[in-house]
């Protein structure tokens, strides 16, 4: 953690709070959260939750195990106001299996989770009355899934499959957006799609977020030459209006 000047507050390496993260999120009253997979647990792999408070201090960690000797990857994890806890994975070597959204109560206890939906990404919103999930097969690949979910039961609302979903997610007032690999895509509430902004070739979009009106999304642009190895080059970062126009790129 550091401080809005860059000082460094504390450093978790080795802590109890610590693991391989594979994502990580923080609260509006600055608690954090980290998710990864846990250690080998005879033959399966679980995969392990922590909260954190603002001071770095431990306030639980939670293992939960798929019963599967496949490796679950949890790169999304989110909260909301209530302190509700959501993650979703995917299980390697076969990203078609086992793709799941999780939903934890505010001190770590297990309330539901979905099966076939997420994957990579889950958004909510502070109430922790809308959320959505988004998944790729793997991170780059073209095929699958965007998913509206209850909040409250896990039940499906709506969900749709097809090319090149995305791998990240946020929404506002102005509709749902996803990151894929090659750019931006917007969504209404009922998840048809709306429009799809590409970035510049060459470029790898990696993340993105929104401030109410605006899509920002950073990446890489990577460049090649012969009989080499792909060289990543600048870093990538734009701006698009709610209607799918950029509005400034770095690229």
């Amino acid at each position: 953690k550091y401080t809005s000047s860059g000082t460094q507050v504390f450093d978790l390496a080795g802590a109890a709070n610590a693991c391989n993260e594979f994502g990580s999120s923080v609260d509006r009253f600055v608690n954090f959260y980290t998710t990864g997979p846990a250690p080998l647990s005879g033959s399966t792999y679980p995969f392990k939750v922590t909260k954190s408070n603002s001071a770095g201090t431990l306030l639980w960690s939670r293992t939960f195990d798929l019963g599967s000797a496949l490796i679950p990857q949890t790169s999304g994890i989110v909260a909301d106001d209530n302190g509700n806890v959501y993650v979703t994975c995917v299980a390697y070597p076969n990203y078609q299996a086992a793709k799941q959204v999780f939903k934890l109560d505010s001190s770590g206890n297990l309330l539901w989770s979905a099966s076939g939906f997420g994957g990579s990404h889950v958004a909510v919103n502070g109430a922790g009355t809308l959320l959505y999930a988004v998944g790729g097969v793997r991170y780059g690949e073209d095929f699958g899934n965007l998913t509206q979910l209850d909040p409250a039961t896990g039940g499906v609302i709506w969900t749709r499959a097809g090319a090149n979903m995305g791998n990240r997610i946020v929404f506002d007032a102005n509709g749902v957006y996803t990151c894929t690999s090659t750019g931006v895509k917007k969504y209404d509430g009922s998840g048809n799609l709306l429009w799809t902004s590409a970035l510049p070739a060459s470029t790898t979009a990696y993340d993105l977020a929104t401030d109410g009106t605006h899509v920002f999304v950073t990446g890489q642009k990577t460049t090649s030459s012969p009989g080499a190895k792909n060289v990543t080059g600048a870093l990538h970062l734009s701006k698009t209006d709610s209607g799918g126009t950029t509005v400034w790129t770095t690229l």
